[in-house]
């Protein structure tokens, strides 16, 4: 029996074989596993505890006076933004190359949606533009992440659509959590004991993280998946990772 030639080999064993194509980019180096989602879960949530800390010691909060309200969003935002940057790219870095700039971009974005959403809370009600808070915030920091990666990943678009989604998710429902919180208590009037409004920080905290890393997470997955599926023999050549 005739064996098989070496081009078949490498077609039906390449472990991650990538489809030829302006599309596909070699900076592809491996496949996601489900133990991504939580390195990418956990990351965010130590690289946005660390960046609240950092931030509110260097700017005092966003919110200050009328007058440098603007100003602590944006150093707010690129301190926050490069922080959590840092442990994403540090998870990144692992299944892609080249993904330096994801720092920068997600410091840039960051600043840019908290300093619209400054301008917002300036010039409207908070429950009028709860909605415009969480797409200037989605909108800014996944298109900025979404340039380190244009054109290398098929499909990339779906990052913005999903990380808005989840920001107008986690924005439209966290007050309602935060009451179902205090209701759990059996908290009359307006005397809030200590732990109790840290429980309830903590309840939103785990609820905005899970939501949006999840559903970030998940269309990361679902992105290099398919961008690492292997080429059927019929359809052109291939290449190793």
């Amino acid at each position: 029996m005739d064996e098989p030639d070496e081009q078949d080999i490498t077609i039906d064993t390449a472990p991650a074989a990538l489809y030829t194509g302006p599309d596909r980019g070699a900076f592809l180096l491996r496949r996601p596993n489900w133990a991504f989602l939580l390195w990418w879960v956990v990351a965010n949530t130590a690289g946005a505890t660390v960046g609240v800390f950092v931030t509110q010691a260097i700017t005092k909060g966003v919110w200050g006076s009328r007058d440098e309200i603007i100003g602590n969003a944006a150093a707010t935002g690129l301190l926050l933004g490069a922080s959590i940057g840092l442990v994403e790219w540090l998870v990144l870095r692992v299944f892609l190359s080249g993904m330096v700039w994801w720092i920068p971009a997600t410091s840039l974005g960051w600043a840019v949606g908290l300093m619209t959403n400054a301008y917002l809370l300036e010039h409207g009600t908070y429950p009028e533009s709860t909605i415009e808070f969480a797409v200037a915030i989605g909108a800014a920091v996944s298109l900025a992440q979404y340039i380190t990666f244009w054109r290398r990943i098929p499909l990339a678009e779906l990052w913005i659509l999903v990380s808005v989604v989840a920001w107008v998710t986690v924005v439209i429902t966290m007050p309602e959590i935060g009451h179902f919180t205090y209701s759990i208590g059996l908290i009359s009037g307006h005397d809030i004991p200590g732990w109790l409004d840290v429980l309830r920080n903590l309840v939103l905290g785990v609820w905005l993280f899970g939501v949006l890393e999840t559903a970030t997470g998940l269309t990361l997955i679902w992105l290099l998946r398919r961008a690492l599926s292997p080429l059927p023999p019929s359809t052109g050549s291939v290449t190793s990772a």
